[in-house]
């Protein structure tokens, strides 16, 4: 950068007085043409790019060509002492901003300045070029309230002649509203935060000025649209729809011509929201769109999507993976073939109960995925399945290097980030959860373009903490980035550098898609987020998209599954239903029959959590148990119905509750092992619950409710044993076992002499 005071060429520095992502401005004396002129100076990072130079010279020489009085001219582009940098026309006065920053302007006023902004982007738009970056900072007022339109060095010139422009794409966030109101249309403190509102609501159109009249009102709404086909089409429709307000007698109460406001309204109020797919373009070299495909995945008979709806695009953008529960109550990964309209399951992928998580090898050859209680991988191609390593709980996400090191996140062991050998091996931590922010899990993972960087999901219920980080493998745990890289109610995607073009992180906002450039090298982001797609569904932390390493995307709209507690008889006959449909994490029916302890978010939010509500059967209704520990599953009654236990996954200990009334939760059992209650004995003494062992899965314990607290295995083998229930005399145990391949019900003497002897039947 010049020093104020040296002379470049002929141009003498006289001072700095701005600066942006497309370089820094300095006000400069033409020495040769005795005038003043604004200098800006290229980033580095721009200049030392050969081929964007090239571009941006040819696309300079076609901006010089913009001969317009509302338009700051561009005299020349120049190179000296090793600088590139444009030669602006230097203009005093006061931005729109700053004039609007003081409150409504006089409906006159706005509606002259806006068409000395239109007559400016007409002569634009003439010459093939669209200002992508208009608003009020880039519009200067002259003290003869004379507009120029600044920064046209930001404009994308079309290189195809014969390419249409649609004016109603460009990316201008209401420049006339901002006149008649002295409000922004939409507000946020970030332009993550500004895009969601811009997504899920509409301006106040009573700010509007009260001399406004109809036919502008209108107009103005129907440039806001959100939906594209409701907007104006091109500039004759909105010709035609001035001309027939004025036929009609309505007063435009100004002497503006009809002509010429038609570009300040279907140009300079147009949406962000419409650039979704033309933003998109500018990881490519083109603003073309996308080539989008549509299709339906039509899952097996008699099968299901899992809860959370899980597929996966492979890194070579040919196939798509998804999970499907079948009648057997097996989940089975499937294979899609893009090119084919045919899936095939993949033998050997089954697993017990919901959808797992799994994910693809870089060379799309295998997917590794979580078997219940074992990490496996498979050849997609051949099989059959091989071990990974032992899960004390489910895998939630996971991502796989070049270097065969398979991250994974894991609400078992210490709730971090694990990592091992795709050879086989045993997990050891990468990152732990900082308990001081409240942090739940790391899960999510996935791998950046380096092999060695990561980004991944904390979980926590304090706002300010929970959302997107980035890991690194050469960092001890302890020792990992606090330093949260973006806010989201979604762990993201990662789509790495392409032809020269920088990376891309996709997250979600509400339920629309983002795209955010991303620096790999810096690890920062580039920029500010854009919009691809709105209505894209989630499960708690899991959005439902999934990108290829070339490109391509996926996504699936939002899709809650909801469920309905039904009552049956013993020949499984339906009875009648029990509240309204939901999504539950269990339920427990008091001993005195009269009411049930029900795990429930009473949400339509996907990343809502659920609590603990109280359902009376006489009456119908519905009342909150708990509200302050943020995932609350599994409720147990105590013998007496006096209290509720529950598992909370905030920490995966179990409390206890008294009923009657939101209390405060009780911890009635910790320990390192995932465990969640499952009956209490007649005489309130015992609580049976199920635990989940890296050796032995799971397993059975006995937990003594007095004041030693003990906590003795029952049950322990190398088969599955869970989900027990006391009888009512506390004599036997009933529990689920898999010991013969098929889960089954078996029972047991229960003696609180001999807890770890027992005998079984059928």
């Amino acid at each position: 950068m010049p020093e104020i005071g040296q002379t470049l060429s002929h141009f003498k520095i006289v001072e700095k007085i701005g600066e942006g992502g497309m370089g820094t401005v300095f006000l400069a004396d033409d020495t040769t043409l005795d005038r003043k002129v604004a200098l800006k100076f290229l980033p580095d990072a721009f200049t030392s790019d050969p081929e964007r130079m090239a571009r941006f010279e040819r696309e300079a020489k076609l901006l010089a060509s913009l001969n317009h009085p509302n338009i700051a001219g561009i005299y020349g582009l120049e190179q000296a002492d090793g600088n590139r940098f444009l030669v602006l026309e230097y203009v005093e006065g006061e931005t729109l901003q700053a004039r609007v920053s003081k409150g409504a302007l006089p409906l006159e006023e706005a509606l002259e300045l806006c068409r000395q902004i239109a007559e400016g982007l007409e002569a634009a738009h003439e010459k093939g070029v669209i200002h992508r970056d208009l608003k009020p900072a880039n519009v200067m007022i002259t003290a003869e309230d004379k507009v120029k339109i600044l920064d046209f060095g930001l404009a994308k010139a079309f290189s195809d002649d014969t390419e249409i422009i649609d004016s109603s794409q460009s990316p201008t966030l209401t420049v006339l509203y901002e006149c008649l109101t002295g409000k922004k249309a939409f507000e946020g403190e970030t332009v993550t935060e500004m895009l969601a509102a811009i997504l899920r609501g509409e301006p106040d159109w009573n700010t509007l000025h009260s001399a406004t009249p109809r036919n502008i009102r209108f107009v103005l709404r129907r440039c806001l649209e959100k939906e594209r086909n409701r907007r104006f089409r091109d500039a004759a429709d909105v010709q035609i729809e001035i001309e027939e307000a004025r036929d009609s007698g309505e007063s435009a109460a100004t002497t503006v011509k009809p002509r010429k406001l038609w570009i300040a309204w279907g140009v300079a109020a147009a949406l962000v929201l419409a650039l979704a797919i033309a933003l998109w373009a500018l990881w490519r070299e083109k603003t073309v769109d996308a080539e989008l495909m549509k299709f339906q995945i039509q899952y097996p008979e008699k099968a299901i999507p899992g809860e959370i709806g899980k597929f996966a695009l492979s890194p070579d953008g040919r196939y798509l993976a998804f999970s499907a529960r079948e009648a057997d109550n097996l989940s089975r990964i499937w294979i899609r073939e893009l090119s084919s309209l045919e899936a095939r399951p993949l033998p050997g992928s089954e697993s017990k109960g919901s959808s797992p998580f799994f994910f693809w090898s870089p060379d799309s050859r295998f997917i590794a995925f979580d078997a219940g209680g074992e990490l496996k991988k498979i050849d997609v191609a051949e099989g059959p399945s091989r071990p990974i390593c032992k899960l004390s709980e489910g895998a939630i996400g996971g991502s796989w290097n070049r270097e065969d090191v398979i991250i994974f996140g894991e609400l078992g062991r210490s709730g971090g980030i694990m990592q091992v050998s795709a050879a086989g091996g045993i997990p050891s931590p990468v990152t732990i959860p900082n308990l001081e922010r409240g942090e739940q899990f790391h899960v999510l993972p996935t791998f950046l373009s380096d092999g060695r960087h990561f980004i991944y999901y904390r979980r926590t219920d304090i706002h300010e903490y929970a959302g997107i980080y980035i890991g690194s493998l050469d960092s001890k745990p302890e020792d990992q980035d606090d330093i949260r890289l973006m806010a989201s109610s979604c762990a993201a995607a990662y789509v790495p550098p392409m032809d020269s073009k920088p990376g891309l992180l996709l997250f979600l906002i509400e339920k629309t898609l983002m795209a955010q450039q991303f620096d790999d090298k810096k690890l920062k982001p580039i920029g500010d987020p854009v919009p691809i797609t709105d209505q894209v569904g989630s499960y708690m932390n899991t959005g439902f998209f999934s990108a290829s390493s070339n490109g391509k995307l996926a996504y699936r709209s939002r899709n809650i599954q909801l469920f309905q507690l039904t009552w049956f008889d013993r020949q499984r006959n339906p009875l009648g239903t029990v509240g309204e449909p939901g999504r539950f994490g269990g339920l427990a029916i008091s001993p005195d029959g009269k009411s049930a302890a029900i795990s429930t978010d009473k949400s339509t939010n996907d990343t809502a959590f659920p609590n603990i509500w109280l359902h009376d059967f006489a009456q119908g209704r519905d009342m909150p148990v708990t509200s302050d520990m943020g995932r609350e599953i599994n409720p147990v009654w105590s013998a007496d119905g006096s209290r509720i236990i529950f598992r909370a996954d905030i920490d995966g200990n179990i409390y206890q509750v008294p009923v009657g009334g939101i209390r405060s939760s009780e911890l009635l059992l910790e320990s390192d092992l995932r465990k969640q209650p499952n009956s209490c004995s007649a005489n309130g003494q015992y609580l049976l619950y199920t635990v989940t062992d890296p050796e032995t899965r799971e397993d059975l314990w006995i937990y003594t409710i007095d004041k030693s607290g003990s906590e003795t295995p029952f049950i322990a083998t190398q088969d599955n044993e869970y989900n027990g229930r006391f009888s009512p005399d506390r004599r036997y145990v009933a529990y689920v076992s898999d010991k013969t391949g098929n889960d089954e019900i078996y029972i047991c003497e229960f003696s609180p002499d001999s807890l770890d002897k027992f005998s079984e039947t059928t």
